[in-house]
């Protein structure tokens, strides 16, 4: 199959987690542009905002294969971890070197020569025009109001067409997908898809009979489980998946509160046992007693909270997963960024990280409490909450400052694939510009230091990622050079 003759709509995407509005942007971008081949550029185990993904990759992957998706590679580290633009611009590179025809993205407008002529605006914007957007950003404006105030002191574009694009936020992610493709010079058509259901930061629960839910609504309720049932967040740590092999079948389980706050579930004989060996102090006032029975009966029933929210076979593919898997928050990482912060030295730059902004993080490493409390803290009305978040993780990933060039993709790395898309494979090694790598164990042999550099930062950030699922869920994971690429049939 030639490659100019395929025709490949793209998707950028963080699943995060995947739900039912993105199986319907992946169903629609193949109706709209009639594509051969639907194809993602994911964001791994780390996304845009500075967070760590709620679930991990290769979970994701399965549920976009299973959903319309017929290849899926991963972002650079730095792309996916970027601000906007910077996240926009390599995702658009890797598609672009993915032969993609057709990007197509979910928004609160399907109307395209709107969108453009904002992303127009702010791709030619002056210096006057970039001094104002800067004012407005150190007001402790959101990015949407400041360009909206610039906009409207500069007399670019009316008030209420700003105001009904730029009030909402995936808009502002297809409008920094359009600057990148004009930015890149690209000839892939861009293509709208009108969203359905709850909007992309909400955290409004919406059953599925009436709409979508969003990727946050998901992760809030998640995180309402946990809190609601302790030890079910940790039920390996309870109980073997297979029960005959079961240390502690029929034991009472203790659910222990430190007085760090952190949830552990043990047996009552472990429990005694940690606590004369380290002299942990745990309050046992707060602590409850169950049979490892128990625990697995009211283990499933919590995420049973979660079903209306999915459709059966999503629903279907996670609940295995849940509380053994998933799900993944960023305290769960404070350990790690706590001992990060007291490596920084004075006078260091790292990716997308102000100068400002890390003598900040720096001058406050000491203050540290956990992921969530130590970027709360670093957050003001100059440095946004996401941007406070992306400079603290790029801190604990290490990623130094460096050239532009790392953030765009220097080879395909490929998480999964349908069988059935096998030439769009083939097509991809024969004629792409960058190498296909599809054995993770061989990046070490990726041509050139570039490519090498991009997989040793994935490698890292994963076996960050392992780490702290191995000490939540209390059992072990491959080791990320030893990820298997997922074969959907």
């Amino acid at each position: 199959m030639n490659r100019n003759s395929i025709k490949i709509a793209g998707v950028i995407a963080e699943f995060n987690p995947f739900h039912d509005g993105h199986a319907y942007l992946l169903k629609k971008a193949r109706e709209v542009t009639g594509a051969d081949f639907v194809v993602v550029a994911m964001s791994g185990n780390f996304v845009q905002r500075g967070t760590p993904a709620v679930m991990d990759k290769s979970l994701r992957v399965r549920a976009a294969l299973s959903h319309g998706a017929d290849a899926v590679f991963e972002l650079p580290v730095r792309t996916a971890t970027g601000s906007a633009d910077y996240f926009a611009e390599g995702a658009v590179r890797l598609l672009t070197a993915l032969g993609v025809t057709d990007l197509c993205f979910g928004c609160e407008t399907d109307d395209l020569p709107a969108l453009k002529r904002v992303a127009d605006v702010l791709a030619e914007e002056s210096e006057a025009f970039r001094e104002a957007l800067k004012r407005g950003l150190k007001d402790g404006l959101s990015y949407a109001a400041a360009v909206q105030r610039a906009a409207e002191e500069y007399h670019v574009l009316t008030s209420s067409e700003l105001t009904s694009i730029l009030s909402l936020p995936n808009n502002l992610l297809a409008i920094s997908y359009l600057k990148a493709l004009r930015k890149c010079g690209s000839s892939i058509r861009p293509n709208a898809i009108l969203r359905r259901g709850a909007a992309y930061h909400s955290e409004d629960s919406v059953p599925v009979s009436k709409a979508f839910p969003s990727a946050a609504s998901l992760r809030k309720m998640m995180a309402d489980i946990q809190l609601s049932s302790g030890a079910s967040m940790t039920k390996s740590n309870v109980e073997e998946k297979n029960p005959k092999k079961s240390n502690t079948a029929g034991a009472d389980v203790t659910v222990c509160v430190s007085t760090s706050g952190e949830i552990n579930s043990i047996t009552k004989a472990a429990a005694e046992k940690n606590r004369r060996k380290s002299g942990t102090n745990f309050d046992e006032e707060n602590s409850i007693t169950m049979t490892t029975t128990d625990a697995t009966a009211v283990f499933p029933s919590f995420f049973d909270a979660l079903k209306p929210y999915l459709s059966d076979d999503l629903f279907s593919l996670y609940q295995p997963e849940f509380g053994e898997a998933f799900p993944v928050f960023p305290d769960d990482f404070s350990g790690l960024l706590g001992k990060s912060l007291l490596d920084l030295k004075p006078e260091e730059s790292y990716f997308d990280c102000a100068p400002d902004l890390y003598r900040r993080i720096y001058n406050h490493r000491r203050d540290f409490i956990s992921f969530d409390d130590f970027c709360q803290r670093i957050h003001t009305k100059q440095f946004s909450l996401a941007s406070a978040q992306r400079g603290v993780l790029h801190c604990m990933l290490g990623l130094k400052a460096g050239s532009k060039d790392d953030l765009y993709a220097a080879y395909l790395p490929l998480l999964g694939f349908r069988r059935d898309a096998g030439a769009l494979l083939k097509n991809l090694s024969e004629s792409s510009p960058l190498p296909l790598l599809s054995k993770t164990c061989e990046g070490r042999n990726l041509p050139g230091q570039r490519a090498v550099r991009q997989w040793e930062e994935i490698m890292y950030s994963d076996a960050l990622y392992r780490l702290v699922r191995c000490c939540r869920f209390g059992r072990s994971f491959p080791l990320p050079e030893q990820a298997q690429i997922i074969a959907a049939e």
